[in-house]
């Protein structure tokens, strides 16, 4: 028989939207489809998570709010079910039994939201209304990642990764070493999300003198300190409605710290020199090089921020690890940077595209757009050979050594992930918040495979 899920396409909001509701306690079950009915969803109530998947294959449902704690299926266990027969549905999380960990779970786990008991009833409807929104903005507009070319498995793995962080509204913290691309994966993810259509705003931390860091992201009122000649907006306020790209931020001080966990814990910052708290309607995007477990546990980086960033891990991978994508990717860069320089015409030769291949690149993708800059100003003729690149990878030195091993919390953590799952890969990587690829590829950087 054919699923009723596969039929059902849901597009902008009605009036009438079905939201399944989960709870084994009665009377919070008819407080809440009584809440989301004066909201103008249509709710039905069931008491267990298996009542709830009986109602999912009969029925179409728009977005289901599920308690944690449930007899028999417990609701991270739904929630996986239902992230996995029927994606387009939004899963809304809901607790007596919150705590940190359980949340980093329950997002990793693919929920749209998630919510505490006792429950602000204005909080119920709009945190579903928004995962609703959320959901049907993303079926309207198939997210397509753009600046991530290659077929390689790291970089597939990494597009499934960005695709799964853009379906919610959960922090991402991007990982991997100088010059990968984490912003161009940050663009992405931001592309692909719901908040597409609203501001996409950097603040590249290390770039940005400890003095003025605060003011920069919050913002200052007229004489809030010399030279503060009039109020100015700050990056957060820019952001507004939009994604806040917090680049290099294992470089911000400790004393920034504090804010920044305030700002992401509850959603509230003041402008320097004005007492009055504003509220911040910001998706949070963050990346950084550093090994934070390692900053954390000699004190200079705060562990609940470590947590309050850590909800969806993502890995991104050297350059060197993905060879078989450079040929095409120097081929798109190309593309790009030759008709910005009136070398429109100029086009690689094969041999040079083998020659780019064999080589390390240590500053990883910003090192090739450079290589390829400098091809593209210095190549005499409309073809780059492979004498022209040799001539330019001779200028940056002795070649890398073979590959960096991968930093050793990362290596800790998948241990320790392993070890908890018991050896499982998949419920490992659960556990991590990675795709199945995805933890492959960091096991084989590890060493972890014949283990």
């Amino acid at each position: 028989m054919q699923n009723p899920r596969e039929c059902y396409h849901p597009a902008a909001l009605s009036d009438r939207q079905r939201v399944l509701v989960v709870e084994d306690d009665e009377d919070i079950g008819v407080v809440l489809t009584g809440l989301l009915g004066r909201g103008g969803l249509e709710a039905r109530h069931v008491a267990s998570a298996e009542a709830a998947v009986t109602a999912l294959d009969s029925g179409s449902f728009d977005a289901v709010l599920t308690d944690l704690k449930l007899p028999g299926m417990d609701g991270l266990a739904l929630l996986r079910h239902v992230h996995e027969r029927w994606s387009d549905v939004p899963v809304v999380m809901l607790t007596a039994f919150g705590s940190v960990p359980v949340a980093v779970e329950a997002m990793r786990a693919g929920a749209a939201d998630f919510m505490l008991k006792p429950f602000d009833r204005e909080e119920v409807l709009h945190t579903v209304q928004r995962a609703l929104h959320a959901y049907a903005a993303r079926a309207e507009r198939p997210p397509e990642p753009v600046g991530l070319v290659g077929r390689s498995e790291p970089l597939r793995a990494v597009r499934a990764d960005l695709l799964r962080a853009a379906r919610v509204q959960s922090t991402v913290l991007i990982r991997g070493e100088s010059g990968t691309g984490k912003e161009v994966v940050a663009k992405a993810i931001h592309a692909a999300s719901a908040r597409a259509e609203q501001p996409f705003v950097p603040v590249h931390c290390a770039a940005i003198p400890e003095n003025l860091l605060e003011a920069e992201l919050f913002g200052h009122v007229k004489g809030a300190f010399t030279g503060a000649v009039r109020d100015k907006p700050g990056r957060v306020e820019l952001a507004e409605g939009g994604t806040l790209f917090l680049d290099e931020l294992g470089d911000v001080p400790l004393a920034m710290q504090v804010k920044l966990l305030r700002l992401l814990q509850e959603r509230a910052y003041e402008p320097v020199g004005d007492g009055r708290t504003k509220r911040a309607d910001v998706r949070f995007v963050a990346a950084t090089h550093r090994d934070l477990e390692a900053m954390v546990a000699d004190g200079t980086f705060r562990e609940d921020l470590f947590y309050r960033l850590n909800v969806i891990p993502l890995w991104l991978p050297a350059l060197r690890e993905m060879k078989g994508d450079i040929d095409e990717l120097a081929t798109a860069l190309l593309r790009r940077i030759a008709p910005e320089n009136g070398r429109a015409e100029l086009k690689f030769a094969p041999e040079a595209l083998a020659r780019l291949g064999a080589y390390d690149f240590p500053g990883n993708v910003r090192e090739l757009e450079n290589v390829v800059e400098r091809l593209t100003v210095f190549t005499e003729g409309e073809r780059i050979l492979e004498a022209d690149v040799e001539r330019e990878l001779s200028r940056r030195g002795p070649r890398s050594p073979s590959p960096a091993a991968a930093p050793t919390s990362e290596c800790e953590a998948l241990r320790d992930a392993l070890r908890r799952a018991g050896g499982n890969r998949t419920r490992a990587a659960r556990l991590l918040g990675l795709s199945r690829r995805t933890i492959y590829n960091h096991m084989h950087r590890c060493g972890l495979l014949d283990e």
